[in-house]
């Protein structure tokens, strides 16, 4: 039918700019907590920016999908209400469920997108992100040499220069740290010399001295002095590879697939039994979250269709303002039961669709309320 292409199309085009919306306010986030300190200190090239911001968009959009289909429904159902569009269709005959179907529709393709997202895209989005980040470290460490600052790149230690010229540095002064991030020794020196390596940075010091702290003592001892010296930094790429585990949250389907169907009743050993539970848990967990996220997109769109018809077009603001809220607090909800992850032997797998199954009740009245009160 005509009108419902028009209903579907003005509505598909108000969620897809607040989606498009979203995903800017969350790059806009994430590129300043990770990326912010990379570009003002000249650690980052215009193209590995751009590469950085595109892999995030599938796991932004993860997120923005929600917020986009509510505000872009309830926008776009807000002004049809208010020009009465809806009244002409019911007074020419038109049930209200033929009305809203275009709007179902679209929430049924959105929730199947967000589903493909969630399980393939976004997971494998990030994971690349997370690692071309560590990379960029690998590539060139003597980015990370910035004058008069304090550069703590390099895992362990905390390093500060006075002033530098390509490779070679003047006044060059590190701290070493222990595992819990107290300072073990101390070591300057008049100059050094930067050289890449295949572990981090190799720094071939010139005229200093290393004071070194005995343990629970403040006081350093007797100092040690040195003409030449050679220190080696690492990079976070060869720490964190070293022992390195991709973590369950950067699984794809297939990969939690694969832990799902590994032998979790070995009863040989009980300790390798329960890490393997434990794991099956935490795999299962991911995709049944990932699974109700995707559903829930779907059982926002009738709340976003009450509250267009209600609110209308000059009440919109308050709709869209309680609305939104309606999907901070099911992510809220969402962050509540993770935290049942702390004890890895409790079945939170099986919690994982709780907030789903809340939203399921207030979709169900919304629906009602739309079809029998109209």
């Amino acid at each position: 039918m005509l009108f419902q292409r028009h209903i579907f199309f003005q509505a598909s085009k108000a969620c897809a700019f607040a989606c498009v919306f979203f995903v800017g306010i969350l790059l806009i986030g994430n590129a300043t907590k990770d990326l912010l300190r990379f570009i003002t200190n000249s650690q980052m090239t215009f193209v590995f920016l751009l590469k950085a911001l595109l892999l995030l968009v599938p796991a932004m959009a993860a997120y923005a999908l929600p917020l986009g289909l509510v505000a872009g429904v309830l926008s776009s159902v807000g002004r049809m209400s208010s020009q009465n569009e809806f009244l002409i269709l019911q007074a020419c005959g038109v049930s209200m469920q033929r009305i809203i179907a275009p709007i179902f529709l679209l929430g049924f393709l959105a929730s199947f997108f967000a589903l493909g997202v969630n399980l393939f895209y976004a997971p494998r989005a990030i994971h690349f992100y997370r690692k071309n980040l560590r990379d960029l470290a690998f590539q060139d460490p003597m980015r990370f040499i910035q004058p008069n600052c304090f550069i703590k790149d390099f895992p362990g230690y905390i390093l500060f220069v006075d002033a530098q010229i390509g490779t070679a540095a003047t006044g060059v002064h590190v701290w070493e740290l222990d595992s819990h991030g107290c300072i073990i020794s101390f070591l300057c020196a008049e100059g050094g010399e930067f050289f890449k390596d295949a572990t981090g940075l190799l720094v071939r010091l010139k005229r200093g001295m290393v004071e070194r702290y005995g343990k629970n003592e403040f006081v350093p001892l007797a100092p040690i002095y040195f003409h030449n010296l050679a220190l080696n930094l690492p990079n976070k790429v060869s720490t964190a590879n070293k022992d390195w585990i991709k973590p369950l949250k950067h699984y794809d389907l297939f990969e939690l697939m694969a832990v799902l169907r590994e032998n979790t009743n070995d009863n040989s050993n009980r300790n390798f039994q329960r890490k393997r539970s434990r794991e099956f848990i935490a795999a299962n967990y991911i995709i049944q979250q990932h699974i109700a996220s995707a559903v829930a997109i779907f059982l926002f769109t009738p709340i976003a269709i009450y509250l267009g018809i209600r609110v209308k077009r000059k009440e919109s603001s308050i709709g869209i303002v309680f609305s939104l809220a309606l999907v901070l607090g099911y992510y809220l909800l969402t962050i509540v039961v993770s935290w049942l992850q702390i004890n890895p032997d409790r079945r939170v797998d099986l919690a994982a669709w709780a907030p789903t199954l809340v939203l399921v009740a207030i979709a169900i009245l919304a629906s009602k309320m739309v079809v029998y009160r109209n």
